[in-house]
């Protein structure tokens, strides 16, 4: 039988830094908080992505909660440019 791990608890923080780095959040967090620094302009190709939309900086936090009993879908957050600058918070 397979051993089923133990949620976590707290709050765990990424920082996706530069190009081509990818996170996908815990399907256990209960709420998810996506923070995009940069960049704030430049085309449309250069920007983070969250679920493949990208994402223009300085317009945040996204903030996605699980409603009661519930928890958060697994989301994709990919950089694609060298002056990106992400932090997400996945919270248990």
């Amino acid at each position: 039988m397979p051993v089923i791990p133990a949620p976590q608890s707290g709050t765990v923080w990424t920082a996706l830094v530069k190009n081509g780095e990818a996170h996908v959040t815990d399907p256990l967090a209960v709420k998810v908080v996506i923070y995009i620094h940069e960049p704030k302009g430049g085309p449309e190709r250069a920007r983070p992505t969250i679920n493949g939309t990208p994402i223009r900086g300085g317009g945040g936090p996204y903030e996605i909660v699980a409603q009661p009993g519930y928890n958060v879908a697994p989301i994709t957050i990919k950089t694609r440019a060298g002056n990106n600058d992400v932090v997400i918070v996945e919270e248990f």
